[in-house]
């Protein structure tokens, strides 16, 4: 790892620009501090610094460059030599009225230009000019008229509840670099404590912060502070450090309250807080839009939030907020590469609209320690609008990313991975949107959780959920839903995968989910309760130790009917039933190519009503199918154009309840018991043009109780050109519907039919019985096979 990136003494604003070019000749004066006495000039406005002992103190340099209104030079050469030390005592420093440079590093036999973090051992480095304000109210204050002032290479120490810096209402152009705010000179100890260490009041307008140290400051570092009517521009903070040492190694104040490191308040444009170490602080960057007007374009980019300068060490132990916080109407704000952890409330909390979050790593440092946020890692409350994410990471903190209350939410591109309850958590969220992320590995709970979210839209394109303690998604009360493209346990077969659900839904109504690998749960695939009016496709839910599909109402009551639809469903080796429904009221459920293989109870079992299944696959050639490949249970099932094979029971039963079902134009072969088993009281069960063979059991078994108490047609005989067959103990004057088929094979009485041959209509007597003879053309060893259905 490179050492502490930060840049430094960069972004000087325009006003400052125009002084850098042959700056000497433009001042009217230098004036040389020679004494560290606190003393007023002798005679002010004479041009000449002296007090009245003929030394030039900074008190009285400050008086005589207040005199004009050029860019003087304040510069110090005190004898003696080592640290000087200048004390207010009692009495303040004048005034900063006009414009002026008061440059530290000019004492000589210092450390000259600061480079913050370069000096990693903590060794410190040699400052020669301290200011202690001792009870004075400030070390500067600066008038408005004093626009184009830099402060330099100083320490400043102050005993007060005020302030280092303060500047006056409608301030602009201030440059304060490479100074250290109530440490001693060596920037490894604290020394004394204010309330703000830079206040700027009301409208303050191109100021440039940088390459400083601050610590012992009870409330704000830097302080941008406005009210109604007062607009604040064109600030930058850059490179500094807050609460930490010179080195950036070593946390050396850890201010109590709610302090914040930076804070702008109030209504402002161009803000950048960029390259600062904040160690520990209550809320590190706030901005906070409190008063009038919507502000705009604040960058927060670039900062090390709650590590060392290396980006290794947790250092927030005594703070407790937020790492960044925005809140208000702000418009046009990037929070971006930003580094933020061991925050005890969340890393980032976005509380304004149209705000990206790009690039930053929250919850993890640079070596890639997990050191979380202890709430969210990324958190928008309800004021966020139109706001992103991209390419962020949050890890080991309580909640990767949250939001309540928000409205049209973007997360593009982020891997949110290894926080502890959820990855996502969202609540009365209006337009939700998660693309190309991650949310795997949440210890205790749920990848994604979105609860209260209604009549908005919330898509989900191409995301992966895996290894959750608990399901991978889990949505409730959601309308207008899109999942399109979802991985889930795909490559975990032999790892820590969901302990329940790949996909929770819970009263969710109207949309579509798509294109979802969702395998090796360690409970069910696809788990949906309440679910109206959602249309799955192209889903592959496979080695699931519970149900790949479970739909249940639970004995909830709609208002009307509501359509499901399965398309493309492919679930091989489940550990229950690969598809389940149970107490579906008023649903219409409809199966599209669903191949369901391998499943240990059940490949497909039906508890519910107005099921249709079409061309589709129940295969149990590996499995242990407990009792049949597809169990019907419920009223009015259609089954069309489907194979029912292999399975080590019944290929498909009805039983109990099931009243109404129509099976047509099925195959069903090589069961290990019945093709088609009515028992226990099913009835009105239709089976049409359906290929019925080589089960071990019968082909079409019925018992008295069932289906109308309906047996299978007898053949009395057949040859090359004729069949005649006999119904015995049918509805009486009935027409009844013979179909004819032939098996190859022996004759026996298992009510088989593997090819359909033509069918006929009789009508029995008032016995019930009828005998008839048809001419049909019996191929050479295949035998005729019967079944009679009731046209009603």
């Amino acid at each position: 790892m490179n050492k502490f990136f930060f840049t430094f003494y960069c972004c000087a604003f325009s006003f400052l620009m125009l002084h850098a070019e042959n700056n000497e000749d433009k001042l009217s004066a230098t004036f040389t501090v020679n004494t560290t006495d606190h003393t007023p000039d002798d005679n002010v406005g004479d041009g000449i610094c002296a007090d009245a002992n003929g030394n030039c103190s900074l008190y009285a340099a400050i008086e005589e460059a207040n005199q004009t209104a050029a860019l003087d030079n304040i510069h110090f050469a005190i004898p003696g030599g080592g640290v000087q030390t200048i004390n207010y005592g009692s009495t303040g420093m004048p005034w900063i009225t006009a414009p002026v440079v008061i440059d530290g590093a000019t004492q000589g036999g210092g450390n000259g230009n600061l480079q913050l973090g370069t000096n990693t051992s903590g060794s410190g480095w040699d400052m020669r000019i301290v200011l202690n304000s001792g009870t004075a109210i400030w070390n500067f204050a600066l008038n408005a008229t004093s626009g184009g002032t830099t402060i330099r290479n100083l320490v400043m120490q102050a005993n007060s509840t005020s302030y280092n810096i303060y500047t006056q209402i409608n301030y602009s152009g201030l440059n304060i670099e490479n100074c250290f705010f109530n440490m001693d000179a060596s920037g490894t100890a604290t020394v004394g404590q204010v309330t703000n260490s830079i206040y700027l009041h009301r409208e303050a307008s191109n100021v440039n912060v940088s390459n400083n140290v601050f610590n012992n400051y009870t409330s704000r570092g830097v302080y941008c502070y406005g009210l109604t009517g007062y607009s604040t521009s064109n600030i930058n903070v850059n490179g500094n450090f807050f609460g930490t040492d010179v080195s950036g190694m070593n946390v050396i104040s850890t201010p109590g309250g709610t302090n914040r490191s930076f804070d702008c308040d109030g209504h402002f444009t161009n803000i950048d807080v960029t390259n600062n170490l904040i160690t520990s602080s209550y809320y590190g960057i706030e901005a906070q839009i409190t008063h009038d007007g919507a502000s705009s374009d604040l960058l927060i980019s670039g900062n090390y939030v709650g590590v060392n300068a290396l980006g290794q060490t947790a250092t927030n132990s005594g703070g407790g907020g937020y790492g960044i916080i925005t809140s208000g109407s702000g418009l046009s704000n990037v929070v971006i590469q930003n580094n933020l952890v061991g925050n005890f409330n969340s890393g980032i909390f976005i509380g304004t609209p149209n705000t990206q979050s790009r690039n930053n790593r929250v919850g993890v440092n640079f070596d890639g320690d997990d050191i979380g946020n202890s709430n969210y890692g990324i958190q928008f409350n309800n004021t966020a609008q139109g706001s992103s994410l991209n390419n962020d990471i949050s890890r080991y903190n309580n909640s990767g990313v949250g939001a309540g209350g928000a409205s049209n939410i973007t997360i593009t591109n982020c891997n949110i991975n290894y926080n502890d309850t959820y990855g996502g958590q969202f609540s009365s969220v209006t337009g939700l949107s998660i693309t190309n992320s991650t949310f795997n590995y949440t210890a205790d709970g749920i990848g994604i959780r979105i609860n209260g979210i209604d009549n908005s839209d919330v898509s989900f394109n191409t995301i992966e959920t895996s290894n959750n303690g608990n399901h991978g998604i889990a949505l409730y009360n959601v309308t207008n839903l899109t999942i399109d493209g979802l991985l889930s346990n795909d490559n975990c077969a032999n790892g820590t995968i969901n302990s329940y659900q790949s996909i929770l839904l819970r009263d969710c109504f109207t949309g579509t989910v798509s294109n979802v690998n969702a395998n090796n749960n360690n409970g069910t695939a696809l788990n949906i309760k309440g679910v109206q009016d959602i249309s799955f496709t192209n889903l592959t839910l496979n080695n699931n130790a519970n149900r790949a599909i479970f739909i249940d109402w639970n004995g909830l009551t709609p208002t009307s009917t509501f359509n499901l639809t399965f398309t493309d469903v492919f679930a091989d080796n489940s550990g229950s039933s690969g598809i389940y429904i149970f107490n579906n009221n008023n649903y219409d459920i409809t199966f599209n190519n669903v191949n369901v293989s391998n499943s240990f109870h059940s490949n497909f079992a039906c508890l519910g009503d107005n099921i249709t299944v079409n061309n589709s696959t129940f295969d149990g050639s590996s499995g242990t199918i407990g009792y049949a490949s597809m169990q019907i249970y419920g009223m009015n099932t259609t089954i069309t154009n489907c194979t029912v094979l292999n399975a080590t029971s019944h290929g498909i039963a009805f039983s109990g309840s099931a009243v109404g079902a129509s099976i047509s134009d099925c195959t069903i072969h090589s069961n290990a018991s019945d093709g088609i088993n009515i028992v226990n009281g099913a009835d009105q069960i239709a089976l049409i043009d359906n290929s019925i063979y080589n089960n071990d059991g019968i082909g079409i078994y019925t018992n008295a109780v069932s289906n109308n108490g309906m047996p299978i047609p007898e053949i009395l005989a057949f040859d090359a050109s004729n069949v005649t067959g006999w119904l015995e103990g049918f509805e009486p004057n009935t027409d009844y519907l013979i179909q004819y088929f032939t098996t190859s094979g022996l004759i026996d009485e298992d009510g088989e039919g593997e090819d359909f041959i033509i069918d006929y209509t009789v009508t029995t007597d008032a016995n019930g019985n009828v005998l008839f003879t048809h001419a049909v053309t019996v191929a050479t060893g295949a035998f005729p096979r019967f079944t009679a259905t009731q046209l009603e």
